[in-house]
């Protein structure tokens, strides 16, 4: 596969994850609510187990928090790996990485301010950062 072949799959591949951030992270209130309790209500079978204290409002939480955190992860790293094909320079790479996958990072909170129940959060923008930033490392 040449270079130009990869740096289109792997941008491909990164429109497809910010499709699926604006979509996630655009579902009204109660929608958005629905699916994190079903993903928190799975995992909770095991994990109330191993962690007898933890009550279930504050699991739910930490699940909101890590998908921001793990979807802004996985779309900066499709991101960087279509900038590394894309171009040679190191420095150019890291800085569309930085400012595409930040960019989407920022706008997924402002966006939340126009959606029926849906609220904006200056954490969610830190974590969404945060796993921004994990994801180039």
């Amino acid at each position: 596969m040449t270079r130009v072949n990869k740096a289109l799959l792997w941008w491909l591949v990164s429109l497809l994850c910010i499709a699926g951030v604006v979509f996630l992270f655009t579902q009204p209130g109660t929608e958005s609510a629905g699916l994190s309790t079903r993903i928190a209500e799975f995992c909770w079978k095991w994990t109330h187990l191993l962690f007898p204290g933890l009550k279930f409002e504050h699991f739910h939480i930490l699940i909101r928090k890590l998908a921001h955190f793990a979807t802004h992860a996985v779309l900066a790293f499709t991101i960087l790996r279509a900038s590394r094909y894309s171009f040679q320079r190191k420095g150019i790479t890291l800085f569309v990485t930085v400012l595409l996958a930040g960019a989407v990072a920022i706008f997924d909170e402002t966006a939340q301010l126009q959606i029926l129940g849906r609220s904006s959060s200056s954490i969610d923008a830190i974590i969404n950062l945060v796993g921004a930033c994990a994801g180039i490392c």
